[in-house]
């Protein structure tokens, strides 16, 4: 028989309230621990503004996951609505080329701008700044880049995402070694040098 905690119970059933009254709860029992905190919604950055953040705890790293655009990111996954999508998609430039914006989540964004390293950094500041204003550190808990697309593509998408993480200092965690976003070879599940190098600068 596996035997949990009262604590480990208490601290489960926490993970269903305000992010505030979780923290306060957690903090009755671990007042220094360092605790990384989340968003609903994917952990997307544009959520950032709609998170209640505990004032003066600086034991808080705040988390997001980044996956833009996601129809780029996510090309041909057999989980979205790209799964069939039928045309190319690209990095840096129109994810999805204009005359084709229709798919809900990308519909306002490829009529909006091109993707490049700027428009990245643009949606990451909206964490960046959070972050900032009440003087956390952030982690990046997840991104990836599903090996539908070329690498010479994805390589480009990676090389700006992990100098945008570089240059706001952010720690970052991939998603994943050699699963569904792999940085090996799938046939022969190698690293593949060319993914590592710009991971590890």
């Amino acid at each position: 028989m596996v035997k949990i905690s009262i604590v480990e119970i208490k601290l489960s059933l926490l993970l269903h309230l305000n992010s505030i009254d979780t923290n306060s709860e957690i903090r009755k029992l671990e007042p220094t621990r360092t605790v990384i905190m989340g968003l609903n919604r994917r952990q997307t950055t544009e959520n950032f503004k709609y998170r209640s953040i505990p004032k003066g705890d600086i034991n808080i790293i705040l988390s997001f996951h980044y996956y833009s655009p996601y129809a780029f990111t996510h090309y041909k996954t057999n989980w979205t609505e790209f799964n069939e999508l039928g045309i190319g998609t690209n990095y840096p430039g129109w994810a999805i080329d204009k005359t084709h914006g229709t798919i809900d989540d990308e519909k306002k964004r490829t009529t909006i701008e091109k993707w490049t390293k700027y428009s990245l950094e643009k949606e990451i500041m909206l964490a960046v700044d959070i972050s900032q204003k009440y003087g956390l550190k952030l982690f990046y808990g997840e991104f990836g880049c599903f090996p539908s697309t070329s690498d010479e593509q994805r390589l480009r998408w990676y090389n700006d995402i992990i100098e945008i993480f570089n240059k706001q200092n952010i720690a970052w965690s991939h998603w994943n070694y050699k699963n569904d976003f792999p940085l090996v070879d799938p046939s022969t599940l190698k690293p593949n040098k060319d993914f590592i190098s710009i991971l590890m600068k």
